[in-house]
């Protein structure tokens, strides 16, 4: 008895310590390195990555996974591959790969090429990869095994022959890349499965696109149409397999059967279709058996199972195909159910809480009946003893109701004439009536007050695009925000947009506490006003003058934090001042300035240079900036930075921005006589020009009588529209880019980014502020803030320009790294046209004089 206790104990003990390891194992951190070779939008490769997690993080779910794009479908550049060896040899040094995963043909050789010299020579199991070039990339390697990318096309043949047994031509679809005969070749082999005079095969791979849409409109009920493989047609035109699927199946007389998942969706009648997301998870089955301890070379490589059949039940319909010859693992999309079977649950519960509630009101009006028939009598009796009350009461209540009709009528007047009637906050009245009382109730001995005076930015543009209404209620909102802005004492609303705040400020540290107070105030106007669906972004400027350093009289404050206002929006807006003296000598001094720019503008002074951009591949010139220039008889030469904000506060922006246009555009004209490639013109665009209510409409018609096309025009706007009124001017940027206008995000960097808004916006373009590329002080230095902006750049689709570039070593640099664009004194200054054209005419690199320092 007591041998098998003993025995028992021992299994018991056993089974413990297996457990125990097992679930060692799967809490142990294992590093598994992803090496994809395409990029992370690429939809195949984001389901094997899909499939694959599931079941790692299921198994071991505390497994660490390392994720690598190598990106090498759109950038197939060798440089490239070695920049990413060289980024993961640094980064993967000091961590030891349990495991490497490859999804692609292009991932597999990279890790087979380092996986000793970088990933401690771990073993690599791969998908996504054809048998015959999985065998080509392995050669005699050990430590791998896989998951091999296996077509049916036997499978697409035998659909073929279920819903349509009457066909007897196949019209066979492919592009002529290495892909597609290689697919095309496996359509063939795959013909041998059945006899030999079952079907006839005409290959459609010579036509032109055009010629194939004429093509497939025109056969008979006998035949189908099989598309492999279709990224690019014989007569050059590049697009998806979904573009060129779309309109073949749409335009086809017969049904388009595919084994390219892409396809599915886009109209063809169905398929067999390879699914990332079953290589992924085979490739995860795999992966597990070597992190519980088997060798990869034990493992044998996955032929199947990742191959699913599909049909879209639409185009079942269109043709007048049986859908119930099909086996019932096949995929059906589209598929159509009655309203009961889709809804029977629904249609049953309803039924239930229809029956539960009729009861309810059965029961609730026999009980409500009971109710009132007790009601009725209680209320004779109370109404008998409320006639009598009444009676006694009523010449004292109308002597009260008298008295406070007239108390009422007195605080009404009293507050309209001290109170602005649409926000409720004290007015200009109340301020001149009470600013004595205000400061010193305070202030005391240890203490000054603030008079700070609030403008919103550009709000007419609001009233302008939206209405007053509209613009009212949102004045309602600021002044809400304005009077609950805890560090001020009153908040008065001195007319339209303008707001007057008093705000105590201690002797102590009155510059510190007020630099707090202001960026606070400022900060204020951050979160959008949301109005009707509507999000209002605004920004403030702010003035603000010191009782009683600056003065102890109303009026004088006043005027001092109107004038510090006024410095606050003349230097960007978004921004405060505080008074000082000088500022009256300014605003005369800018008062004279705008004078002569205003004649300036009307005897045509203002003229535009003209600086080459030159593409970095090809040294071409691919455009023009053109540059506002101001040369006053009486001024001299007056710098761009003083012009636009002069033209801006006094109004003459719209004027000058239209003449600035049909200069560049007189000039785009001319050029078109002299440059032999396509190329833009670029000019800079300001806000105020954008939030008039008839910019788009006025340019579209400009460019229309010069009969010129708009996509030799380029928009260059700031960063700092993303804060000026951005849902209005998002609408107007989207409408520019729909008629063919590009646009370009200038100075890119030195200010408000947003990702989110950088992702909304239809630009074209990402320009590089010169402060960037000033950086770039010598050769053979990597800059990770400048390659940061152009790989978020590329990652957007985006051409990338830098501006400013001085010196051979930026130029190679930038080139280097896949800066589209060169613009500076490095390859030529702003010209005038006639520099410009005899520029053209004898361009060439070895004529690029790098500017002296």
């Amino acid at each position: 008895m007591k041998k098998v206790m003993l025995v028992f104990a021992s299994l018991f003990l056993v089974c413990m310590a297996s457990s125990y390891t097992i679930a060692s194992e799967q809490s142990q951190s294992r590093n598994i390195l992803i090496i994809n070779a395409y990029h992370f939008t690429y939809e195949w490769t984001f389901e094997q990555n899909q499939g694959l997690i599931e079941i790692l993080k299921d198994q071991y779910p505390n497994t660490i996974i390392y994720t690598e794009f190598l990106d090498w479908k759109r950038f197939p550049n060798a440089s490239l591959l070695d920049e990413s060896r060289q980024f993961l040899e640094n980064k993967y040094k000091d961590i030891p790969i349990d495991l490497i995963l490859t999804t692609d043909d292009m991932g597999l050789t990279f890790a087979l090429d380092h996986r000793r010299e970088l990933f401690h020579d771990a073993p690599i199991v791969f998908s996504g990869i054809i048998r015959s070039s999985a065998n080509d990339i392995l050669g005699d390697s050990k430590n791998v095994t896989g998951v091999y990318e296996e077509m049916d096309p036997i499978g697409a043949l035998r659909l073929i022959a279920r819903l349509q047994p009457e066909v007897r031509k196949i019209h066979l679809i492919h592009d002529l890349s290495e892909s597609g005969r290689r697919t095309a070749d496996a359509f063939y082999d795959a013909l041998n499965y059945f006899d030999s005079d079952s079907y006839e095969i005409n290959d459609l791979s010579h036509l032109s696109f055009d010629e194939l849409l004429l093509e497939v409109s025109t056969f008979e009920k006998d035949s189908a149409i099989m598309m492999i493989s279709y990224n690019g047609s014989i007569d050059g035109l590049i697009e998806t397999p979904e573009y060129f699927g779309r309109l073949i199946a749409s335009t086809s007389s017969v049904p388009v059967y595919s084994i390219d998942a892409f396809l599915l969706g886009t109209g063809i009648t169905g398929g067999t279709f390879l699914s990332g997301r079953l290589q992924g998870q085979e490739l995860g089955k795999l992966a597990i058996q070597i992190l519980k301890g088997q060798h990869a070379d034990d493992l044998a490589h996955i032929k199947e199972a990742t191959v699913y059949t599909a049909v879209d039940e639409d185009q079942l319909r269109r043709f007048d195909l049986d859908k119930d010859v099909l086996p019932e693992d096949v995929v059906i999309l589209n598929e159509q159910s009655s309203f009961f079977e889709t809804y029977s649950e629904l249609v049953l519960t309803i039924e239930i809480i229809l029956t539960i509630m009729t009861l309810f009101i059965f029961f609730l009006i026999v009980g409500i009946r009971k109710y009132r028939l007790s009601e009725k009598k209680i209320l004779n009796q109370k109404n008998d003893l409320q006639i009598l009350n009444e009676q006694l009461s009523s010449s004292e209540e109308e002597l009260k109701a008298q008295n406070n009709a007239l108390l009422s009528y007195q605080l009404n007047l009293e507050h309209e004439a001290y109170h602005d009637p649409m926000t409720s906050l004290p007015n200009r009245n109340f301020l001149n009536q009470h600013f004595s009382q205000m400061v010193l109730s305070s202030n005391n001995q240890t203490q000054k007050t603030a008079l700070v005076f609030v403008d919103l930015d550009n709000f007419k543009y609001i009233n302008n695009t939206y209405g007053h209404p509209f613009g009212d209620r949102v004045l309602k909102v600021i002044a809400v925000r304005l009077k609950d802005f805890k560090e001020s004492t009153f908040t008065i609303r001195l007319n339209g947009d303008e707001f007057i705040l008093l705000i105590p400020v201690t002797l102590d540290d009155t510059e510190a506490y007020l630099f707090q107070v202001m960026n606070n105030l400022k900060n204020l106007f951050i979160r959008p006003v949301h109005i009707d669906d509507q999000n209002i972004r605004l920004t403030a400027s702010i003035g603000y003058s010191l009782y009683p350093d600056d003065g102890q009289d109303l009026d004088e404050l006043l005027i001092q934090a109107d004038m510090a206002m006024y410095h606050a929006k003349k230097t960007g807006k978004s921004t405060y001042r505080h008074y000082e003296p000088q500022m009256s000598d300014k605003m005369e001094n800018d008062y004279i300035l705008v004078s002569h720019l205003r004649k300036a503008y009307e005897n045509k002074e203002l003229s535009l240079n003209f600086q080459p951009q030159i593409d970095s591949n090809t040294h071409k010139i691919v455009g023009f900036e053109a540059l506002l220039r101001w040369h006053s008889p009486e001024l001299g030469t007056v710098s761009p930075l003083k012009i636009i904000p002069l033209a801006e506060s006094s109004g003459l922006i719209l004027p000058i921005g239209q003449c600035i246009l049909e200069q560049a555009i007189r000039f785009t004209l001319d050029m078109l006589d002299h440059m032999e490639e396509p190329f833009l013109v670029s000019v800079n665009i300001s806000v105020i020009q954008l939030l008039e209510a008839s910019f788009v409409d006025d340019l579209i018609e400009t460019l229309a009588s010069f009969e010129l096309e708009p996509s030799y025009l380029q928009l260059e706007i700031t960063e700092s529209i993303l804060i000026e009124s951005y849902d209005i001017i998002l609408g107007k940027l989207k409408k520019l880019r729909a008629h063919g206008i590009s646009l370009s995000l200038d100075d890119f960097g030195t200010g408000y980014s947003s990702l989110s808004y950088l992702q909304q916006l239809p630009l074209t373009e990402l320009k590089i502020d010169k402060k960037f590329i000033d950086e770039i002080t010598q050769p053979n230095t990597d800059y990770v803030l400048i390659n940061s902006i152009i790989m978020l750049a590329q990652a957007l689709n985006l051409n990338v320009v830098a501006e400013g570039v001085e010196k051979e070593f930026q130029a190679e640099y930038l080139e280097a790294k896949g800066c589209h664009v060169i613009q500076g004194y490095y390859y030529g200054k702003p010209m005038t046209e006639k520099e410009i054209i005899l520029y053209c005419q004898d361009f060439s690199l070895d004529k690029v004089i790098t500017p002296t320092e």
